[in-house]
């Protein structure tokens, strides 16, 4: 009973998801017209990576929409969004709070895209293990896949691959991004296309497939959409440069930070790298100079990792340009900070291992459960076919007894009719022959060979055993045995026949010829013909009409 409501409610939800959409590649169902578009413009713009200001603007005014005509989807639409923007800001607690009142608020019934677009943000906000995420995430994927909502997929996958490059399971990973990144190609999705591209192109420069991440970074550098981004196209740049070993390229990335004094507090990832590239062509004055701006933003540098990189690289620039002091100064600071890294990495390491244990676990038993559905419906559709046989063959074996039967009641009639025919015919020539010794023993009384007292005797004897109406009716009973309701059914339909018509219409029903019938009634052949005609008129048959397929489809 539980999953044939489950079944129910998955139909009705697919039912749901069938609505008239407002866009092209999302599929939010119409609300209002004003709430409609300032949805699309939300999803178009985060996706365009418009300024978070831009963003935060178009979900105020989708939340006074709905509050002014009051729209409860749209007031689950606006905190929706809010909770994107919140977390795309790191406020991931308030995001949690703005994404359950959009669940409260929300009509799952007649709304049903909405409420998975919510429980979709909901899976990758709310504290979870790794495992149960991926779970649930395997679980949207397959319900994507079979809805064929690519843009939806294409998203899943990147949620898939985030959690398996999370976990070390590197090559997997870069399964699931190339799967959306073709996706995102095939729809047209310029924006997605392109920051997919470029997670592709880091994945694979860690997996020393060079040839292919310097091509995917050359042609981002060269897309005009890519540049139109400045927080995305630095990071195109900076990202190139680690790949194609360029300065110029970071040189140029960390001036358009300069330009832009808001952005320069994370610049200390650009400038480590920068102090590197100089350390390594042995320009060891401007390696000073970047380190130096490195390490007076230290305070601001987040992870113990990125830390480390700094005091190592401090140590290495001071060592070579033989600043002893500071090269003590780095060196314990390093050492402390690499051995917290190894300490991190290691419990990341085994908290990988076992997330990708349990990971490997759930697909082995997903895999499993598949096998056994599979296994079971060929035992269903091998029962349901060997049943199929079995009806088959019980009907056939049916169809043919019947036919059998069918064959038998023609052949019992036929012989029925022949013993019919054969009787109508011995009794007609029985007649004749007692006729004809009647015309002979008259034809010898008026000879005088036989005695008048004698003739008598002899013509009453002979006229017991000719024909007379209860053999007419014997016949009759035997014929209506053999052709059911004829004789009433000529009745009821031609009221206007005599007697000697049925009489010549049951001769002709049995198959006797002229001649037969002509013996039968004591007539000639010629005489037997215009009875026939006779018949003809009475029955109404035109001259094209044939008397025995008349007769044939009575009784």
């Amino acid at each position: 009973m539980r999953r044939i409501f489950l079944l129910l409610g998955l139909f009705l939800f697919l039912l749901g998801c069938d609505q008239a959409e407002i866009d092209n590649y999302f599929r939010w169902a119409p609300v209002s017209p004003d709430g409609d578009s300032l949805v699309v413009a939300l999803e178009r713009g985060y996706a365009g990576g418009i300024p978070d200001d831009s963003l935060n603007l178009l979900a105020g005014r989708l939340l006074a929409v709905a509050e002014k005509n009051g729209i409860r989807q749209l007031e689950a639409r606006s905190r929706f969004w809010n909770a994107r923007l919140l977390n795309k800001r790191r406020h991931r607690a308030e995001a949690v709070e703005e994404l359950k009142k959009a669940i409260g608020l929300s009509d799952s019934a007649k709304y049903p895209y909405d409420q998975f677009r919510f429980r979709h943000l909901d899976i990758i906000l709310s504290p979870r293990s790794i495992p149960e995420t991926h779970h649930i995430l395997k679980q949207i994927e397959r319900f994507h896949s079979r809805r064929n909502d690519a843009v939806m997929l294409a998203h899943v996958y990147i949620d898939i691959a985030n959690i398996l490059h999370d976990i070390g399971n590197t090559d997997r990973a870069l399964a699931y991004y190339m799967k959306a990144d073709s996706l995102y190609g095939v729809l047209g999705m310029q924006e997605f296309h392109l920051k997919t591209s470029l997670n592709n192109a880091s994945i694979l420069h860690t997996l020393h497939r060079q040839d292919e991440s310097e091509e995917i970074v050359l042609r981002l550098l060269d897309d005009a959409t890519a540049k139109a981004d400045f927080d995305y196209y630095n990071t195109v740049r900076f990202t190139a440069s680690e790949i194609l070993g360029s300065r110029s390229l970071l040189m140029a990335a960390y001036q358009e930070l300069e330009n832009r004094p808001e952005y320069l507090a994370r610049g200390h990832r650009y400038e480590v790298a920068l102090a590197r590239f100089y350390l390594g062509d042995g320009d060891i004055d401007s390696a000073r100079l970047f380190i130096g701006k490195a390490l007076a933003g230290i305070d601001s540098a987040e992870g113990v990792i990125v830390r480390a990189d700094m005091y190592r690289t401090a140590m290495e620039v001071y060592r070579g340009s033989g600043e002893a002091d500071s090269v003590a100064k780095y060196a314990p600071l390093y050492i402390s900070a690499s051995d917290s890294v190894t300490r991190l990495r290691s419990a990341n390491d085994v908290y990988a291992a076992e997330n990708r244990s349990e990971i490997a676990k759930y697909e082995a038993l997903v895999r499993s459960r598949r096998v056994t559905e599979r296994l079971v419906w060929c035992v269903v559709i091998m029962g349901v076919a060997i049943i199929a046989m079995g009806v088959c063959m019980f009907l056939l074996r049916r169809f043919h007894r019947h036919r059998i039967e069918m064959a038998r009641v023609q052949l019992d009639m036929e012989r029925d009719r022949r013993q019919l025919v054969t009787s109508s015919l011995v009794m007609a020539e029985k007649d004749n022959v007692l006729q004809r010794i009647l015309d002979d023993v008259g034809r010898l009384q008026k000879e005088g060979k036989i005695p008048a007292d004698e003739s008598r005797q002899i013509d009453q004897a002979i006229r017991m055993h000719v024909s007379n109406k209860a053999d007419w009716e014997n016949l009759a009973t035997s014929f209506e045995k053999v052709h059911p309701s004829f004789v009433r059914q000529l009745k009821e339909r031609f009221p206007r026949l005599s007697e000697g018509d049925i009489k010549l219409a049951v001769y002709i029903k049995v198959g006797m010829s002229t001649k037969q019938i002509a013996r039968m009634l004591l007539l000639q052949p010629d005489s037997v013909k215009k009875n026939r005609h006779r018949l003809r008129d009475r029955l109404g048959l035109a001259p094209s009409e044939s008397l025995e397929d008349l007769l044939r489809n009575l009784g």
